[in-house]
């Protein structure tokens, strides 16, 4: 256990296996851990391993919900859900896109409830794995914008539009102002949105690069509730704990690392998840034969995902 965790292996000559310490030249941050938190010297050199110091092991550890960042450190941020407020108050709709993947539907389903909780009108688009194929495509707006009723005034992409130059100028060509929240790795050129939310184009943001679509997702929610909550506009009676489900499930999906807040959501959200709180995941529970009480991120990967 404890070399498989705190070594690696590289390809030497010959295709010889080298294995290489994960934890060399970081002892003497494994003495401070060790010595700070009266930890093992084993546990402090399999923390740090993994890039945990001592500013980061109580969140470790902890896993509170208290540790999350400030969903306003990403620029873009209040122009964002300053636009999704004028969109409730003048009850325009708003065209949610997402992705055909388990992290693509939950970030979906997470920003649909949370708009709907505070009196959005809201549509959602799944695009077809083999009739869309994956993006936010200028084929994918027209499709989507055929499932609305009404004038869509706003467009947020979940999981997908980084790299989504020509559909976002086809969307402002129409008049629909378009939010990105992605976690892929974005191209030389952003598109135009008026916000683009994604980790990935901020360095500053680096504890956050391993973001999943759904914790961005579930960040610009955050940022929602907290605007709405300051300026009176609303989000009082709104609990952002009870879409947890949603951002496990979305996470562990998408093989993204469970450290750094990541390890945060999931833990908490597989609390939610034991709760059963929602029929049609209930219905995935017992088709895939999952004891509630005892579910592990495990039974995500192998059983609920596939």
């Amino acid at each position: 256990m404890y070399i498989a965790v705190c070594f690696r292996k590289k390809k030497g000559k010959m295709g010889n296996k080298i294995w290489d310490c994960s934890s060399d030249g970081k002892e003497i941050i494994a003495e401070e851990l060790s010595r700070g938190k009266s930890l093992p010297r084993a546990i402090a050199l399999y923390l740090v391993s993994r890039g945990i110091g001592l500013k980061d092991v109580d969140a470790y550890f902890d896993a509170s919900l208290d540790y999350l960042s400030d969903p306003f450190r990403f620029p873009g941020m209040e122009i964002a859900v300053k636009r999704l407020w004028k969109a409730v108050v003048s009850r325009e709709q708003i065209l949610i896109h997402g992705d055909y993947d388990t992290d693509g539907v939950t970030a979906t389903a997470l920003l649909s409830r949370i708009l709907e909780r505070n009196g959005a009108i809201v549509t959602n688009f799944l695009p077809h794995r083999f009739d869309d194929g994956y993006g936010f495509t200028p084929e994918s707006l027209v499709k989507a914008l055929e499932t609305t009723e009404g004038n869509c005034g706003v467009l947020v992409t979940v999981d997908c539009g980084i790299n989504s130059c020509e559909a976002v100028e086809e969307a402002s060509r129409r008049g629909i102002d378009v939010i990105i929240t992605d976690h892929h790795e974005p191209g030389n050129v952003l598109p135009d949105a008026i916000a683009n939310i994604n980790p990935k184009i901020h360095p500053e943001l680096a504890d956050l690069h391993n973001l999943s679509g759904v914790g961005v997702a579930f960040k610009l929610a955050h940022a929602f509730l907290d605007y709405g909550r300051r300026t009176s506009l609303g989000g009082f009676l709104t609990n952002l704990e009870d879409v947890l489900d949603f951002v496990a499930l979305g996470t562990v999906a998408d093989i993204v690392s469970l450290l750094g807040e990541n390890r945060i959501l999931v833990k908490q959200g597989m609390e939610v998840l034991k709760r059963q709180v929602r029929p049609g995941v209930r219905a995935l529970i017992e088709v895939a034969r999952i004891t509630g009480g005892g579910m592990k991120p495990s039974d995500i990967t192998f059983k609920l995902t596939p």
